[in-house]
């Protein structure tokens, strides 16, 4: 059995957050193939959109939600205790059982 993943946008990080879950561990043996397009990667820490940076605030400001602060950054002062560095430090440890990986994006994905 292999399994592999493509994926887009936000649905990037969905997948992200399931292998890290410990239901998953029985198949990290079988991840073969990761293509990431797109995807907030970095969150949206070094989002240089001037009309995106506003809209950002007011969700924060008026609609605040879980997500919003994971993808900001802002869901715990200590930078490296947030959502999306503690994801990606373990998905570091399981990154290592891809057969092959490919992630695009761009500075303002």
């Amino acid at each position: 059995m292999k399994l592999s993943f493509c994926r887009a946008f936000h649905q990037n990080v969905n997948v992200r957050t399931a292998l890290a879950e410990s239901i998953m561990e029985p198949y990290l043996r079988f991840l073969h193939t990761y293509v990431s397009v797109s995807s907030p990667h970095l969150g949206y820490m070094y989002n240089l959109k001037s009309l995106f940076n506003p809209g950002l605030w007011l969700l924060k400001k008026f609609k605040s939600t879980r997500c919003i602060h994971q993808l900001t950054f802002t869901n715990d002062p200590d930078l490296y205790n947030t959502f999306f560095y503690r994801q990606y430090k373990h998905i570091a440890i399981v990154g290592c059982k891809w057969k092959s990986s490919v992630m695009e994006s761009g500075h303002g994905d």
